[in-house]
């Protein structure tokens, strides 16, 4: 029981959260690369062309990254019975909804264009942003609270080994006692015998 705690704890709930970390910091990269893009493009027009190409390739490396955290966030939660798949499908849905925002807004800022279609899209994207963090956030409380019952349930399972193993320190101390005073006893039961004869 106490092995299985430990490799819960191991194998599940800490590297539930920590995919789920690299999720969210995947979805704020993509977040911060966007609004830089919007902003070399808006504000440096041509002058920084490679630092727009830049912003334009961390997007998709996070995009990238955000598919392998995915996936291993994924196979956590479909190795383990009982727990939220909903996340999953959640997770995945709002961080595509991101990635799709985020080159449209690309793809106008591109084109040139400016003005109210890109500042729509843009409180779309903020939406979307605070819809993915949401639900980040939500599946983080629930390993979190995941994690907390697991340590309980080790924690109790420790404290009854221990108890145990108190119980049974203090039948081996009394039997030792009985045994010592009943050896005794019987060692000093002839010599009392002895001196009792001789006097």
């Amino acid at each position: 029981e106490y092995t299985q705690t430990i490799n819960a704890i191991e194998q599940d709930a800490i590297p539930a959260i920590i995919a789920l970390k690299d999720l969210r910091y995947q979805g704020l990269r993509i977040v911060s690369s966007t609004s830089e893009f919007v902003f070399i493009k808006t504000e440096m027009a041509f002058e920084k062309r490679s630092e727009s190409e830049q912003e334009e390739t961390l997007i998709k490396e996070g995009a990238g990254d955000f598919s392998l955290s995915m996936r291993r966030y994924e196979s956590i939660v479909n190795s383990r019975p009982g727990s939220n798949q909903n996340f999953v499908g959640a997770i995945d849905s709002a961080a595509k909804q991101l990635l799709e925002r985020s080159a449209q807004i690309l793809h106008l800022k591109k084109a040139g264009i400016s003005g109210e279609p890109v500042l729509e899209l843009k409180e779309q994207f903020e939406q979307d942003e605070q819809r993915y963090l949401g639900i980040i956030g939500a599946a983080l409380a629930f390993e979190d609270a995941e994690l907390v019952r697991v340590q309980t349930h080790l924690y109790a399972t420790i404290e009854r080994v221990r108890a145990a193993s108190l119980g049974v320190n203090v039948a081996i101390v009394a039997l030792a006692v009985f045994v010592g005073v009943a050896f005794s006893r019987s060692i000093a039961k002839p010599f009392v015998k002895v001196k009792d004869a001789a006097a």
